[in-house]
């Protein structure tokens, strides 16, 4: 894609998500998408995720730091493979099974 306009927040962005979710004794997590940090290349954006499981209860944080607010549409080649990227980590599922008897 060629972007003809910049990119401008306005302002550095912080975003955490913190979530902690119990589920019922007779379920179990089967899969847990990998802890995670990922950099762009010119270091301007940090995304992190971590996720553990103890005595049936989730614990997920994710975080997203923007250290500068605007980039250059000659930029956009990065920006948005960074975007693409951090949006299928973001949306990776968390697998939930019945524990077998």
């Amino acid at each position: 894609d060629q972007r003809f306009s910049d990119v401008f927040f306005g302002t550095n962005q912080s975003y955490t998500i913190i979530g902690n979710f119990r589920i019922p004794a007779e379920f179990e997590f089967d899969a847990l998408p990998k802890n995670v940090k990922m950099i762009m290349p010119d270091t301007s954006i940090v995304m992190s995720r971590m996720a553990q499981v103890s005595n049936g209860m989730l614990m997920t944080k994710i975080q997203v730091d923007f250290q500068r607010p605007f980039y250059a549409a000659s930029e956009y080649a990065d920006f948005q493979e960074f975007y693409k990227r951090l949006f299928e980590l973001i949306n990776e599922q968390f697998v939930v099974r019945k524990k077998k008897a």
